[in-house]
């Protein structure tokens, strides 16, 4: 039998009810409007609406777009308050839409595509406004940079299920070695990516994303992998992923 210690493996990586409404729906308190139109994506898609929290956006209420259509009534919690738009769902990239908005206002989301960034917020908060004047000017460098985001999320995944296969066959082979993957995203799409990839490990997220555990550990980017020893003592770490590079890595540091 060998030793009761453990040595511990640390992975960090990031794998997020539609109503017709017009604007002469009547508000109340502090509540603001949100009524996005937007064309060329399936119904079915699930829009998401996120209060940033720090690093980490929190989800404070969904839509599915039905007929093109999604939108949020929902309270402002401050005089001028800027939220996001995400949609997790494939083919959207993992990139944000800014919304301001404050209590009492009505805002229109116009858009083609899955390239939510690209969407346009009319609005007549100041701070949108300052917002679409950037957007208006960046609009193809934005495109741009979404799509590569599509790709990289893509990859990201293909590469999170060779890692954590490459993982487990090390668990298997070592059973002093303890395999720990710590999500940084969001509750949603962690949870998603635990039941898509079958992780049977010990698998737990941060809320504090990069500003918790992973600053503790120099953490800039994912997958990052680290080797800890029964001691306590960081044996190796590194980032990115390679066929072998976990075998190698593991081989030198679990005698």
């Amino acid at each position: 039998m060998k030793k009761s210690l453990f040595r511990f493996c640390l992975l960090f990586y990031i794998p997020f009810f539609s109503v017709a409404c017009s604007h002469s729906e009547k508000l109340s308190g502090n509540e603001f409007l949100i009524e996005g139109r937007i064309s060329d994506v399936e119904d079915g898609a699930v829009i998401r609406l996120l209060r940033m929290d720090g690093d980490v956006g929190m989800s404070i209420a969904s839509d599915t777009l039905r007929n093109g259509r999604f939108i949020f009534k929902e309270e402002a919690v401050s005089d001028m308050e800027r939220l996001i738009i995400m949609s997790f769902d494939e083919g959207f990239p993992s990139m944000p839409l800014d919304v301001w908005v404050m209590q009492g206002i009505k805002i229109t989301i116009n858009g083609k595509g899955k390239l939510i960034p690209t969407w346009e917020v009319k609005s007549s908060v100041a701070n949108q406004k300052e917002e679409n004047r950037y957007a208006k000017n960046s609009r193809n460098i934005i495109a741009e940079i979404s799509r590569i985001s599509i790709e990289r999320d893509g990859m990201r995944a293909k590469m999170m299920t060779a890692s954590g296969d490459d993982a487990l066959a090390y668990r298997k082979a070592f059973d002093s070695l303890v395999l720990i993957s710590i999500s940084l995203d969001t509750d949603t799409r962690w949870r998603e990516a635990m039941n898509q990839h079958d992780m049977t490990w010990v698998n737990i997220r941060d809320p504090k994303g990069y500003g918790g555990l992973a600053a503790n550990y120099g953490v800039n980017g994912i997958p990052y992998y680290i080797i800890i020893s029964p001691e306590g003592k960081v044996v190796d770490k590194w980032m990115g992923f390679d066929h072998g590079l976990i075998t190698r890595k593991v081989s030198e540091s679990v005698k």
